[in-house]
């Protein structure tokens, strides 16, 4: 294992949890290979490059050995005297945190020193840097890894550096807490309209029709509200910490739907529950809520990060292929992409997705297992190996999930060391019982979290077993959706009727969760009319071009008199879902 960097300063806030580092962790998790081998496809993105060398740390034994490797060290080699690499401000930045991704796993003062000379180039070519409308408008890239260099480095021009960014970049603290959020995207103009305003505004951050796009693509919007948490760990600025949560809680009220929902679509759409969801989006919402967690007040983004991580994530990938967008609750069996306002399709679709996948993925392994002050935090039950330190001493835990309502902690360590290890308990775990060494151990929650503060020795073991909570959500429209502990269920729709209302509650049965439902009565609930079919020439065009209007959402549909008993399956275990359902009318 390398040695981590000497030159490790304190942030310039001192933060509730840190991440680890590459090298850090380990896991043999099946997924986490196959969302590597799916980003190793477009290694010829610089985009990638960080994500893959942090991908190649977690799953293969030698990542020095990964091709990932070779392309940053010999862009690192033809470095330009003036500090860039390709002189494209959005490569340059992408290339630079790949290349601090590597120096954290080697500690290689060659990789440093490239580091520095790049911000000599960001620092001698500001204006050119914010010409990117990538950068200026998404600045937590940037922001991020200047403060990590100024933590190993300490020296004040990378301060300077944050200091120009929060000045000049897009100021998503005022947006997240002040600026209106709007339902769907539709509602407030048409496509047309709004593409057109853009094109008028000529790239103004602060035009009017640029704004409210800014806060309706979900992306950029979930940048926006990681580019905030960042930022304040650098102003230390309690209005810009508080920011994602104030943001969320907006966003959520106006677009609220399970599993990521249409937060994770393309534009927003609000909450209509049958609008396919972008799998980019996904990844990018998990990164915004990943970093909420090195705060102390951060149950509101753990919450969502259960939905994601055990349920949207994974279903972005189906046979070791990622899926551009995901297809959910479709009322219309003839609805098309077209249909869901998207802007990217076939492989420029997928490539996008999959680079913030693997992004999103790799960052949610360094957050499961957090340093604090006093020991540690343990934030997602993901199986692997993580390396942490102590008063100078090190120690590894070693996770196993047992089963999906079990999970193991095993200690590694030369010597006994003194730390708090704090478990998070969700809510969703009930009767819970904890075990340290094979015998019952007292606990209280406090805050979300179980502390366990003593002597650690090598080979001691924590076991926690819980009861797997089975409860409906309501949705949309007095809609429910069935949850299992942190798994959205969903009704595999190749075997049933996609037009079901729920008659009753659902209910465990052998490990098993089923459900009665009853088909909706046609002749009283236009659920879909085919209108579209009888549409030609020119008004179906037209049509083509205007945004998506939802199908009407059945609100407590009658139903006809047959039932039908239906298992449901986890949402990550099929490749489309429907996972709202009306509630029969009594």
């Amino acid at each position: 294992m390398p040695v981590k960097p000497i030159y490790y300063r304190s942030p310039m806030v001192a933060l509730h949890a840190v991440p680890l580092s590459s090298g850090q962790v380990r896991t043999s998790d099946r997924l986490t290979n196959e969302v590597y081998q799916a980003a190793k496809a477009y290694i010829g993105a610089e985009q990638s490059w960080e994500a893959l060398f942090r991908l190649a740390c977690l799953c293969v034994d030698a990542p020095m050995e990964e091709k990932v490797t070779h392309c940053l060290l010999e862009m690192i080699a033809t470095q330009q005297p003036d500090g860039c690499y390709r002189g494209v401000p959005d490569k340059d930045l992408a290339i630079a945190r790949g290349a601090l991704a590597l120096y954290e796993y080697g500690n290689s003062r060659e990789v440093l020193q490239s580091l520095l000379l790049y911000c000599s180039w960001v620092s001698a070519n500001w204006p050119l840097v914010m010409e990117s409308r990538d950068i200026r408008r998404r600045p937590g890239d940037l922001m991020e890894f200047l403060i990590l260099l100024y933590r190993y480095t300490g020296k004040p021009a990378v301060l300077s550096l944050c200091d120009r960014l929060r000045r000049d970049s897009v100021h998503w603290t005022g947006i997240l807490r002040s600026y209106p959020v709007k339902r769907p995207t539709y509602m407030m103009a048409s496509w047309l309209e709004t593409r057109a305003g853009i094109d008028r505004e000529k790239d103004q951050d602060d035009g009017q029709y640029t704004r409210q796009y800014m806060m309706s693509h979900a992306e950029t919007l979930a940048d926006g509200l990681r580019s905030a948490c960042i930022t304040s760990q650098y102003s230390g600025s309690a209005t810009e910490s508080d920011a994602g949560r104030v943001g969320w809680n907006k966003i959520s009220a106006a677009h609220g739907a399970v599993c990521g929902g249409t937060t994770g679509d393309e534009c927003v759409q609000g909450s209509d529950p049958s609008i396919a969801i972008d799998s980019a989006a996904v990844g990018a919402w998990t990164e915004a809520f990943l970093v909420q967690l090195v705060q102390p007040d951060s149950i509101w983004a753990e919450e969502q990060l259960d939905l994601l991580i055990y349920n949207a994530l994974p279903a972005c990938f189906q046979g070791g292929k990622v899926l551009g967008y995901q297809r959910v609750n479709s009322l219309d069996r003839s609805m098309q992409l077209r249909d869901c306002y998207h802007t990217h399709s076939g492989e420029e679709q997928r490539r996008r997705a999959t680079i913030r996948l693997a992004r999103a993925w790799q960052r949610a392994y360094m957050s499961a297992v957090m340093t604090t002050r006093t020991g540690c935090e343990v934030h997602l039950y993901l199986g692997g190996e993580y390396d942490l330190q102590m008063n100078g001493s090190a120690y590894r835990i070693s996770m196993k999930n047992l089963s999906d309502s079990s999970v193991q902690i095993s200690l590694q360590t030369k010597e006994p060391v003194k730390a708090e290890i704090r478990l998070r308990a969700p809510k969703y775990m009930t009767e819970l019982q904890l075990a340290i060494n094979g015998k019952a151990a007292a606990f209280e929650i406090k805050d979300g979290f179980i502390e366990l503060s003593r002597i650690w020795k090598h080979g001691d073991t924590i076991s926690m077993v819980w009861v797997s909570e089975l409860h409906l959500v309501e949705t949309y429209h007095q809609g429910r959706a069935v949850m299992y502990g942190p798994q959205l269920m969903t009704m595999d729709v190749s075997e049933h009727d996609w037009h079901m209302a729920m008659v009753d509650e659902p209910y465990l049965e052998e490990g098993v969760v089923r459900v009665h439902l009853a088909p909706i009565d046609q002749t009283t609930v236009d659920i879909a009319a085919e209108e579209e079919d009888e549409e030609e020439g020119d008004d179906r065009e037209k049509k083509e071009k205007e945004p998506f209007k939802p199908i009407p959402f059945p609100v407590m549909p009658k139903v006809t008199e047959e039932r039908e008993t239906v298992v449901m399956v986890p949402y990550a275990s099929v490749p489309v879902h429907l996972t709202v359902f009306p509630r029969a009318q009594a």
